[in-house]
């Protein structure tokens, strides 16, 4: 195995870099430590593309009547106080970091503060996809209201969001038709992954929560251009520019000096954002576009969702649950802090077919590997029984 240092060396920095792009595009195994993170044992893909397609045959336990009784005994009742201290303890999480990276001497003080607001960030989120699932409020209205306040410091627009997981929702599985998936469709179409996403993947440079950001801030243009949801793109473009509007101000208060000291603190948020969402669809099988069954029931979308196990309480302190995606899917419209209360239920009935990552493992295993088996076909067989009718999901 050669090293990096052992590659040969070119005569400019621009050959340099192409160089060691391409050996760490295509052979990660020469990348040394803190960039590969070896993990002993863990069995390698095949790096050859095959036009074989791989199925999974849906072959859960669960039956629409066993998830109508899991439902009945979970509560989905509004609790909005759970938001309102939440977000009273982010906005003191928000203070103390500032404190520590403008006001504190010691310099690990200052990236203490970075890591700190960086969980203020993703908290935000989770609050937004809460509000975007009316979760929080049984009036609409105070959701909208929440959803806004928390995008601001999420960085994404509340509708163009919530419309996009709406269709993220009803289509998952079905990477042809839920925008989510748009760039994985694209690499799924070329068959290929470009070498861009290959080199900041594997570098741990959070280049894909960017493009997702991106999907999100340029729906108003996607769905103009398609001459789609004409009655809610006016919606759409208010949350555009209730964010543009929301930053200028804090950055007339605060000056752009100051926010860009921030940067740190939004590069680990996008991490962040990677490491906790992409586990739970990616590298999961998907509907066969040949199908004639395009639409997964909301008890069927365990098939191809994943949560992740967190150890303690890091899973409501740092993302507030929202690593109990399978819990998720099966129950949209179950506050947050009762998915682990769902969790006991489905687990021990879907026993091996709960499908589940153990902390980042996950990221550490599709980073040090080949990605070609991410662009394969992988379908779900639907199960061998009579079609049922949808369920509703509120």
């Amino acid at each position: 195995m050669r090293s990096v240092e052992s590659l040969p060396l070119a005569s400019d920095r621009k050959g340099l870099f192409l160089r060691f792009a391409t050996e760490f595009a295509f052979r990660p195994q020469v990348i040394p430590f803190p960039f590969r993170l070896q993990r002993v044992g863990v069995p390698r893909r095949s790096s050859r593309w095959t036009s074989t397609s791989r199925s999974t045959r849906m072959e859960s336990r669960m039956t629409k009547s066993q998830y109508l009784a899991w439902r009945d005994q979970l509560s989905f009742s509004h609790t909005p106080g759970v938001t309102a201290g939440v977000l009273l303890f982010d906005a003191g999480l928000a203070a103390a970091a500032a404190w520590m990276i403008f006001m504190a001497q010691p310099h690990w003080l200052f990236w203490l503060g970075q890591a700190l607001l960086a969980i203020f960030y993703f908290h935000n989120f989770a609050i937004l996809h809460e509000a975007g699932h009316g979760n929080i409020h049984r009036r609409d209205v105070v959701n909208v209201i929440i959803g806004h306040y928390a995008s601001l410091f999420c960085f994404l627009p509340f509708y163009p969001w919530r419309y996009i997981h709406h269709e993220h929702h009803t289509w998952t599985g079905n990477p042809e038709k839920d925008p989510t998936m748009k760039q994985i469709l694209r690499m799924k179409t070329r068959k290929r992954i470009p070498l861009a996403v290959k080199f900041t993947w594997r570098s741990w440079i959070p280049f894909g929560a960017v493009l997702q950001h991106f999907v999100f801030w340029s729906y108003p243009i996607s769905a103009w251009r398609e001459d789609r949801m004409k009655h809610w793109r006016r919606n759409m473009v208010i949350s555009v520019l209730f964010l543009a509007a929301g930053y200028i101000c804090i950055a007339g208060l605060v000056g752009w000096a100051a926010l860009l000291r921030l940067w740190p603190s939004f590069v680990i948020y996008l991490l962040g954002v990677e490491l906790v969402n992409f586990p739970h669809h990616l590298d999961m099988p998907t509907v066969d576009p040949a199908s004639e069954k395009q639409r997964l029931y909301v008890w069927e979308q365990q098939a191809t969702t994943r949560s992740c196990r967190y150890p303690g309480l890091l899973s409501e302190l740092l993302v507030l649950n929202f690593n109990l995606h399978t819990e998720h899917h099966l129950f949209p419209t179950l506050p947050w802090f009762r998915l682990k209360q769902a969790r006991q239920l489905i687990k021990p009935d879907l026993s091996r077919h709960y499908n589940e990552a153990h902390g980042i493992g996950w990221n550490y295993d599709m980073r040090t590997g080949d990605l070609d088996h991410i662009v394969e076909p992988n379908y779900i067989l639907p199960p061998d029984r009579n079609a049922e009718t949808p369920v509703s999901r509120d």
